[in-house]
C-alpha cells in the first residue's frame, strides 16, 4: 500500500515542492532521497531467499536429464509409430482394392456358372 501511495503522489511532487520555502524544500529533497535509498533495500529484504544444497541441485539436474532422455526416446518412438501407421494405411488400401477386385471376379464367375446351368 505504501508503494502505491508513493507512486500516485510522484506526479504532484514538483508542484508541492515549488510551493515550499527554500529550507523546507531542501529538507523535503533530503527526506525523499533517503526514502528512495531505503525503499529498494527494504523491498530486497522482503524477497524470499531460497538456497538449495548442492546435492539437491545435482538430484534435480539428474532428474531433468532423465526427463529429456525420455522425451527424446518418446519423440523417436512417435516418429517410428507414425511411419508404421502410414505403411499400414497404404497396405490396408491395397488390400481393400484387391478384395473389391476379387469380389467382382467371384460375382462374375457365379453369374457365368448360373448362366451355364440355365443353358444346359
Amino acid at each position: 500500500m505504501f508503494r502505491t501511495t508513493k507512486i500516485k503522489m510522484l506526479p504532484m511532487l514538483p508542484l508541492f515542492i515549488g510551493l515550499m520555502t527554500t529550507s523546507v524544500h531542501i529538507f523535503a529533497l533530503q527526506t525523499l532521497k533517503c526514502l528512495f535509498l531505503i525503499i529498494p533495500d527494504f523491498l530486497d529484504a522482503m524477497k524470499p531467499t531460497v538456497s538449495y544444497p548442492a546435492e539437491e541441485l545435482k538430484s534435480l539436474e539428474d532428474k531433468l536429464d532423465v526427463l529429456v532422455e525420455q522425451y527424446n526416446d518418446t519423440k523417436v518412438e512417435n516418429i517410428s509409430l507414425k511411419t508404421q501407421q502410414d505403411t499400414l494405411v497404404r497396405e490396408k488400401a491395397k488390400l481393400l482394392e484387391k478384395t473389391t477386385l476379387a469380389r467382382t471376379q467371384v460375382e462374375a464367375m457365379i453369374s457365368r456358372l448360373k448362366a451355364m446351368e440355365q443353358n444346359s
